[in-house]
């Protein structure tokens, strides 16, 4: 660099030191190479690794698969993980109830739906009925009801419960008040109502008044007030309270200041502020001032000031100070960058900041931009970025890298059964887990049963059973076959259970008033001439 004389041609030169290289990133391949000069330094940093992410999660009927990334390219490593055992999921227990066989508890695979340990049949319970409990209590107007429930299923039975006898209630006494009327306690049927004891009217017991009491207390401006209250009710007596003398208060003295007089004391009322003695006025005392004190120093631009102050309160007087001269001071050269002039050195006064030489503007130097270089690799779910950079300033530059494509892994259809739902075939990117075409549910396909067959056949006193099993899987169904029709002799007797067939002759219908009364009259008669009758249910009657 050169430094020339102002008034003859005479200069001076000094050496300016070499530039540091301005060295681009090495990246994962490349080693580092200076922008200027092309100079190529140090290796390759070698690719860096991040840890392994799943992207094809590993199942009980497939392997799956990790990737590794480097952070600063493209450049990844895959590896396989191995198959996981079967996820044991419990097929829950199906209870046996009283009319319907169970199923004991069993397990299967949670994910793939492969059964592990089978279901069992468990028998039917039967009914298992407890105590009668009333459901409908009878009152003294309506019979009642009681039911004994199942204590396993819906099942129930019930019976009447007998009319009962009325429940007295007490109907409470009420109590007379000062201006109204009472009644006497009564008796009424709980139940339905009924009135068994009627309530007769008691007098009203007129005021009982208490002490007075102060409700506003009298002042010296306005009378006060007190009050008497019935101890039974809500009912109240005022009357008027005298008011009081005045409560006598000092008012302070105000001292004169060096402009303003002031005030002797005086007394008010400290209640109404009625003034009783009236304050006086006491002249003003004059300012009481000191010697004056430099407040503003003088500048080379400026007069000074200096102040005299009053001892006795905030006035004051001021008076002007002689401008100085001014102080000379270097205003330093300032370099150009690439995007800011420069300027020249200057001369300023170090007090009042005045430019007594005036500084030049140098021009900008522009940016000097290097190669472009990958900072952000592109994946199939980001874009990738590559920067250039200024070797003088921190200006850089930067363009975007488009997206990489996905990579389809299709995902397996799943076939529905008779209690699972199954999915369609998809698809989804196997490095960044997006799904591109998404599975659907398919509903289960319910159970297909085949032909009834009797496992248990009907009688006459029991009920038969048949069952179904379903074609696709080891599903059981059951149901009841109806009990048989009675099968009589010519005695009445059932030839399969013996039963004995029920009369159904007039001599037998007790609940007939007209055959009672006939069957008494033939009786009658038979008894009179000794002859008799028997009926083919075989019966003997007179």
């Amino acid at each position: 660099e050169r430094a020339d004389c102002s008034r003859c041609d005479y200069f001076e030169t000094r050496e300016i030191e070499k530039a540091a290289h301005a060295w681009a990133d090495a990246d994962c391949t490349k080693p580092s190479t200076c922008t200027v000069c092309g100079t190529t330094s140090g290796t390759a940093i070698g690719h860096d690794m991040g840890a392994y992410v799943v992207t094809t999660p590993a199942t009980c009927t497939a392997v799956g698969e990790e990737r590794a990334d480097c952070s600063r390219c493209d450049y990844f490593e895959t590896r396989e993980i191995e198959k996981i055992a079967h996820t044991e999921e419990e097929i829950p227990e199906v209870e046996a109830t009283c009319t319907e066989t169970g199923l004991t508890a069993g397990v299967k695979c949670s994910v793939c739906g492969e059964i592990l340990t089978a279901q069992e049949e468990t028998p039917a319970l039967d009914h298992d009925m407890g105590a009668y409990v009333v459901t409908t209590p009878a009152t003294c107007t309506a019979v009642g009801e009681e039911r004994a429930d199942c204590s396993r299923c819906d099942y129930y039975e019930t019976r009447e419960i007998a009319i009962v006898a009325h429940t007295e209630e007490e109907i409470p006494e009420v109590e007379a008040t000062c201006t109204e009327t009472g009644l006497t306690a009564g008796v009424k049927c709980s139940v339905c109502g009924e009135i068994l004891t009627e309530q007769e009217e008691t007098p009203a017991l007129d005021h009982d008044m208490g002490a007075y009491v102060v409700t506003t207390p009298a002042t010296c401006t306005a009378v006060g007030e007190e009050r008497a209250d019935c101890s039974r009710c809500d009912y109240f007596e005022t009357r008027e309270i005298e008011k009081i003398a005045h409560t006598e208060e000092e008012i302070p003295e105000v001292e004169a200041t060096c402009t303003e007089t002031g005030l002797t004391a005086g007394v008010k009322c400290s209640v109404c502020g009625e003034i009783l003695t009236a304050q006086e006025e006491t002249p003003a005392l004059d300012h009481d001032m000191g010697e004056y004190v430099v407040t503003t120093p003088a500048t080379c631009t400026a007069v000074g000031e200096e102040r005299a102050d009053c001892s006795r309160c905030d006035y004051f007087e001021t008076r002007e100070i002689e401008k100085i001269a001014h102080t000379e001071e270097e205003i330093p050269a300032v370099e150009a960058t690439c995007t800011e002039t420069g300027l020249t050195a200057g001369v300023k006064c170090s007090v009042c900041g005045e430019i007594l030489t005036a500084q030049e503007e140098t021009p900008a130097l522009d940016h000097d931009m290097g190669e472009y270089i990958q900072t952000s690799a592109p994946t199939c779910s980001a874009k990738g970025e590559e920067r250039a950079d200024c070797s003088r300033c921190d200006y850089f530059e930067t363009k975007e890298i488009a997206k990489l494509a996905h990579t389809e892994e299709t995902m397996p259809e799943k076939a529905p059964t008779c209690t699972e739902t199954g999915l369609t075939e998809g698809t989804k990117c196997s490095v960044c887990g997006e799904v591109i075409v998404a599975q659907k549910t398919v509903g289960a396909n319910g159970h297909t049963l085949g032909e009834w067959k009797e496992i248990k056949a009907p009688t006459c006193t029991e009920e038969g059973l048949e069952e179904a099993e379903c074609i696709e899987c080891d599903y059981t169904e059951t149901r009841p076959i109806p009990e048989k029709e009675h099968e009589y002799d010519e005695n009445g007797v059932c030839t399969e259970c013996g039963e004995k067939e029920t009369c159904r002759h007039l001599c037998h219908r007790q609940d007939n008033i007209f055959a009672r009364i006939v069957w008494t009259i033939i009786r009658f008669f038979c008894s009179i001439f000794g002859t008799g009758r028997t009926c083919s249910c075989g019966a003997a009657h007179y």
